[in-house]
């Protein structure tokens, strides 16, 4: 179990430390935009909307 989610680990700390990033920039706190946001993150914003 802990080696299969252990692929999980870098998408869940990249997701969560962009979860404040804008797709048009001026999010924090790495002030990210467009392809700079990772697709995991995207597709979880759209599914929230």
């Amino acid at each position: 179990m802990q080696t299969e989610m252990s692929c999980y680990k870098d998408i869940v700390l990249n997701m969560a430390g962009q979860h404040h990033e804008k797709f048009k920039g001026g999010g924090y706190p790495q002030g990210l935009s467009g392809d700079e946001i990772s697709i995991f993150f995207k597709r979880l914003v759209f599914s929230q909307a």
